[in-house]
């Protein structure tokens, strides 16, 4: 989440889908009838992640005061816990610690690297006006920064980085022949523009993370009529539809809307997705 992403890396791009919704029923055209758009991708690699353990630290450049404090650090993280635990249905929390820090600035544009190769931790929370983003995270690798100088002391935009740490992408939006591109489109996911609302993840970012079990994802070859529960809650039946586009590309279907603490804004209606095979390191 920035006014300035790094090395974009789009996941969890929206589509829009020719159908019919009948309560908890979707009825969709034969695959490959060309009823449904897609646009953007991004990585496709089911894991079962383990809690995130966040080493914090609040860096104060010297001579400035400390960017925030012990407690509203927390604050904030005890909130990424919560929304972490709903979203994974219990699988996946935080658990942190918080320490403080001195830096002295270089003549460098941004500090963000500098600081990590000076001060011990894994976030970094700082206050810095030469980087051009509220947040930046490595993905699947452990350093985030949280720049308090463009609003990041957010636990939406603290969450989306910790999600790039445990390889997700971003959640853009599009239309399929490339126009209207967003990389952070999505406002009802975390790894898109629902950071700043601090929402849970869609269906293909829940698939990747391992939250949602074999028997939650229903793989179809065919079109026909079918019955999911809502992605919202913990289910024992099918959250998700799947059927492939091609060797790397496949489309979620799922139904989401008003639920829990953080997906009240949520609208009511069913989502399709079109996720794809990607490289899941870097930095964004």
């Amino acid at each position: 989440v920035g006014k300035i992403p790094r090395y974009p890396n789009p996941n969890g791009a929206k589509a829009s889908v020719t159908g019919l919704q009948i309560g908890q029923n979707i009825i969709v055209a034969a695959v490959g009838g060309g009823n449904i758009k897609t646009s953007g991708g991004g990585s496709q690699t089911a894991s079962a992640p383990t809690n995130i353990s966040v080493s914090a630290v609040i860096v104060t450049f010297a001579g400035q005061g400390a960017p925030a404090t012990a407690s509203q650090v927390a604050l904030e993280l005890d909130k990424v816990n919560l929304l972490y635990r709903e979203t994974s249905y219990g699988k996946t929390g935080i658990t942190y610690t918080i320490k403080e820090a001195t830096y002295t600035p270089n003549n460098s544009y941004c500090h963000d690297y500098d600081i990590a190769r000076q001060v011990s931790g894994t976030m970094y929370i700082f206050n810095d006006p030469g980087c051009g983003y509220a947040g930046s995270a490595q993905i699947s690798g452990r350093t985030s920064w949280i720049n308090t100088a463009q609003g990041g002391l957010y636990f939406g935009a603290m969450g989306h980085e910790l999600g790039h740490n445990i390889s997700m992408h971003h959640a853009a939006t599009g239309n399929p022949d490339g126009s209207n591109y967003n990389e952070y489109g999505e406002t009802t996911a975390l790894m898109g523009m629902g950071a700043w609302s601090g929402v849970g993840e869609n269906g293909p970012h829940k698939f990747q993370e391992g939250w949602l079990a074999s028997s939650n994802i229903q793989t179809i070859t065919t079109g026909g009529i079918f019955t999911i529960a809502s992605l919202e809650n913990v289910a024992t039946t099918a959250q998700v539809i799947k059927f492939a586009k091609n060797a790397t590309d496949s489309y979620y279907v799922s139904l989401r809307g008003p639920a829990g603490q953080f997906d009240q804004s949520i609208p009511l209606k069913v989502y399709v997705h079109k996720y794809t095979t990607k490289a899941t390191t870097g930095r964004t």
